[in-house]
């Protein structure tokens, strides 16, 4: 009985323990990269200006948020209620600076080096600035036609001592009822971003989150039509050549979820090669699973682990845009010096 007991005890927290574990994603503006440092950490953003931070179990994060070559000064960023599944929109808000528009809550966050609150803790329901600010987060321009109502002037003084002046109506701000819809239903978050633009095609990538279950992810490619007055030019394409089954789009959103249960880099590192060897996979798919590690010394790790496993090693060196650090791009053109 003792036996069962201790079992059980462990069992509860094993599973708490599980729970307690969350994430947050963030995603730039115009696709604009970054990176945060957070927890002794340094992660870096995809090139597209998204990032996915797992296993979060604290419920108050200082986090400070950078871009290459500063283009921007770094900011601070002191995020409360952590202790569960959250998504924010890093923006830039002109003369105010960047802010994060949280999609769960519909608050714009801005800097503790820039402001202590949130402009919409210190913009009151009747102020202008708040409508201003939601229609720019949402892109509700109606928020700005459907202006609040005019203040009611003070009445004159009843002439009776003991009652008070009428007080002044405060204006009424007319949020859109699909953001009321979305923070009392709490609908799955979809956010997209473009993996690839060329002439011919167009790689779209969809993160599905809000829902309480790990993030998802949906890539959905569009094939340009072919302009007839264009002439096209005849080149030689290698077709892949593999004595293993091709790996599709259910193989990665499974190796992805796969990584994001491991804790180790090199676990997580293994789980990949592994798959690799069982499949057939191309350059873009091993680029999809690299944006999965944060930081970058992780994501050279894993490139130079698959370097000649892909079915198309010609487009390999492509997989340099995912690097920002100087030294780790040396380090990733080393790969053709050594093979």
């Amino acid at each position: 009985m003792n036996k069962v007991f201790i079992f059980f005890a462990l069992w509860l927290g094993l599973s708490a323990s599980l729970q307690a574990q969350h994430y947050f994603f963030l995603e730039a503006d115009r696709q604009q990269p970054f990176y945060i440092r957070w927890n002794g950490q340094l992660l870096s953003s995809s090139a597209n200006g998204f990032l996915l931070v797992s296993k979060v179990e604290t419920d108050k994060i200082l986090l400070t948020i950078g871009f290459p070559r500063n283009q921007f000064p770094e900011i601070n960023f002191d995020l409360r209620g952590m202790d569960r599944d959250r998504g924010f929109q890093l923006k830039d808000f002109g003369e105010k600076g960047w802010g994060l528009f949280d999609r769960t809550s519909l608050e714009v966050i801005m800097p503790i080096n820039q402001s202590p609150a949130t402009i919409v803790a210190a913009a009151k329901p009747g102020d202008n600035n708040f409508a201003s600010v939601l229609a720019d987060v949402t892109g509700d321009s109606t928020l700005l036609e459907k202006k609040a109502l005019a203040k009611v002037p003070m009445q004159a003084p009843v002439p009776v001592a003991v009652q008070p002046p009428a007080q002044p109506k405060k204006e009424i701000v007319q949020v859109p009822d699909s953001l009321v819809t979305l923070k009392k239903e709490k609908k799955p978050i979809i956010s997209s971003m473009v993996l690839q633009d060329s002439e011919e095609k167009k790689l779209m990538g969809y993160v599905v989150t809000g829902d309480g279950s790990l993030p998802d992810t949906i890539k959905v490619e569009i094939i340009k039509p072919l302009i007839a007055s264009k002439p096209v030019q005849a080149e030689s394409v290698k077709l892949p050549v593999c004595d293993r089954p091709f790996a599709d789009i259910k193989d990665i959103r499974a190796l992805q979820k796969k990584i994001l249960g491991l804790n180790a880099i090199g676990d997580q590192v293994a789980a990949v090669v592994k798959a690799f060897k069982e499949k057939c996979f191309n350059s873009r798919q091993a680029m999809d699973l690299g944006w999965m590690f944060t930081d970058e010394a992780a994501r050279l790790r894993l490139f130079e682990s698959l370097f000649g496993l892909v079915s198309d090693p010609e487009q390999y060196k492509k997989l340099e845009t995912a690097f920002m650090k100087e030294d780790n791009i040396k380090a990733f053109r080393k790969l053709w010096s050594k093979n």
